[in-house]
């Protein structure tokens, strides 16, 4: 597993570009990804921790986001993952699948209906690990396609370190969404859970001490339904799927580095 770290750095202000902002842009132009003018991806090493202590000492404000690569092997025996599929509008009118609104996508969720939506080959590869789960067969004018009911929710909540924004859902009280820096730790047990079950909602989370439910509820997978789907993966964004921790892990266990540079917070 690759650990990438991605710092989204406030270089302007209201009046313009703020005062030692453009030498830090021009010291780090290599770890830019494209042309993202405030986003700089780094590998762990000397240059993450120079870039790190620069931003300090030019008291630039920044949010530091985790995110994980992984080679196929590697997937089988990880832990978990968020399994975030695109959430798309009208994908479904009653039974029959609506083409034009999935627009060639094999995999799916329905906004309306919050049903789960697989082309025939999605389902062929990850049934086998996937337990306590329905399929049902959908009408579609481009081959079988399927909805999935998942029934599974982890015993407990997910820890989430770094909260960037925690938000009470206006259409949904007394729950509420979440932005964070892309590290969470889910249960030694919880970890059998979805072993077993291949596929389980987290309908709580733990932050700063506080459990609050959560909605949208997040889907996670076992890394064994993520090796047996990687195939099918090529040309789509991977940030979709991310990377759980262990309480083990040294990033579960790692001090924070950006709660004196956000906003105060």
């Amino acid at each position: 597993m690759e650990i990438l770290h991605i710092l989204e750095v406030e270089l302007y202000g209201v009046s313009g570009i703020l005062p030692g902002a453009m030498e830090f842009a021009t010291a780090y132009e290599a770890y830019r990804p494209g042309p993202t003018l405030t986003t700089f991806v780094f590998p762990e090493g000397v240059e993450l921790e120079s870039a790190l202590a620069d931003l300090a000492a030019r008291a630039l404000v920044f949010q530091h986001i985790y995110t994980f690569k992984f080679r196929w092997a590697e997937l089988l025996d990880y832990p978990g993952f968020g399994f975030g599929l695109p959430c798309l509008y009208d994908v479904l009118f009653g039974e029959q699948v609506n083409l034009k609104a999935l627009r060639k996508r094999e995999m799916a969720l329905d906004y309306a209906s919050g049903r789960l939506v697989f082309a025939a080959r999605i389902r062929d590869a990850i049934a086998p690990f996937i337990a306590g789960a329905h399929w049902r067969e959908l009408e579609s004018a481009a081959g079988q396609a399927f909805a999935l009911e998942v029934q599974a929710t982890l015993r407990d909540p997910l820890l989430i370190l770094q909260p960037f924004e925690v938000t009470e859902n206006a259409l949904c009280p007394g729950t509420y969404s979440l932005v964070y820096d892309g590290r969470a730790v889910i249960s030694e047990r919880d970890i059998e859970t979805l072993r077993r079950c291949g596929l389980c909602y987290a309908d709580r989370m733990t932050v700063n001490g506080v459990t609050l439910p959560r909605h949208p509820m997040p889907l996670l997978a076992s890394g064994r339904l993520m090796h047996a789907l990687h195939p099918f993966l090529k040309g789509r964004a991977k940030a979709e799927f991310s990377a759980l921790l262990t309480a083990s892990h040294p990033l579960a266990q790692a001090a924070d580095t950006t709660i004196n540079n956000v906003g105060g917070r």
